[in-house]
């Protein structure tokens, strides 16, 4: 499984993400905190969730 790292800024104290893509899922979790808990979602559900991003949250 790969995965992204997002985070706000760049350095110890960052406060990221860790994005994975697996067949049919997509999981997110506290990259500062590797085993604990994942949102998992399916990928539509996942495309879902993120649209309103992709333009800025507008409705």
């Amino acid at each position: 499984m790969g995965f992204v790292h997002v985070a706000r800024r760049p350095g110890p104290a960052c406060r990221g993400a860790r994005v994975a893509a697996t067949p049919g899922t997509v999981q997110v979790w506290d990259s500062k905190v590797p085993g604990g808990p994942r949102l998992t979602r399916t990928a539509g559900a996942w495309a879902r969730f993120v649209a309103p991003a992709g333009d800025g949250g507008r409705p």
